[in-house]
């Protein structure tokens, strides 16, 4: 991994940490350096990401009140992030983590 790559994955791990207690965003206890070089990172363990869950539901594709619910969680958590100034640069269901009652 190079120094940018690491220097960028530290820097997302801060913000996370400062956005803990917001719903949608993962809870995370711990993070740190290795002596190797590595960022092992502990957070809440998910059952899967948005896109598994779509691909599982009856007929690989979710209800109008279930998607009306992850769009409204969705655009909450986007709201909070631009009052913030930070930007999602890759904002896809692979990256929208699902607990097991359905909220990211």
């Amino acid at each position: 991994m190079s120094s940018d790559q690491q220097e960028g994955l530290l820097k997302e791990a801060q913000m996370v940490k400062e956005l803990q207690g917001n719903r949608g965003i993962v809870r995370l206890y711990h993070y740190e350096e290795t002596k190797d070089g590595y960022l092992d990172i502990y957070m809440d363990l998910y059952s899967g990401d948005l896109w598994d869950h779509i691909k599982n539901s009856k007929g690989g594709k979710l209800s109008y009140g279930e998607a009306k619910e992850f769009c409204k969680q969705i655009a909450e958590n986007l709201q909070l992030l631009r009052k913030k100034r930070i930007i999602h640069k890759d904002l896809k269901p692979h990256n929208i983590l699902v607990d097991s009652v359905n909220n990211w």
